[in-house]
């Protein structure tokens, strides 16, 4: 998936007249945070790699961080497409 693959919501377009939440809203607001959660994984990584003390409290507070960021980029995922069981 690219960015450009995702529609644009600009701030007017985030509810509808009635002051509710579509499931095109909700599939388009995953799309984009899934993208920043992809975006942001390799720059925790990087700074992973570069500890070289496994037992050191920021190397597991990074390996934290990267383990939330892959579960969420999921279970985001998993709602962009549609998938109600997450």
């Amino acid at each position: 998936m690219k960015f450009s693959q995702v529609k644009s919501i600009k701030y007017h377009e985030t509810m509808t007249t009635t002051n509710t939440w579509t499931k095109e809203l909700v599939q388009n607001g995953a799309k984009t945070a899934v993208l920043v959660e992809l975006y942001t994984l390799p720059f925790y990584l990087t700074a992973l790699s570069s500890i070289t003390d496994t037992n050191h409290n920021a190397y597991k507070s990074l390996l934290s961080i990267c383990i939330e960021e892959i579960a969420s980029s999921y279970s985001i995922n998993s709602i962009s497409f549609g998938n109600t069981t997450v």
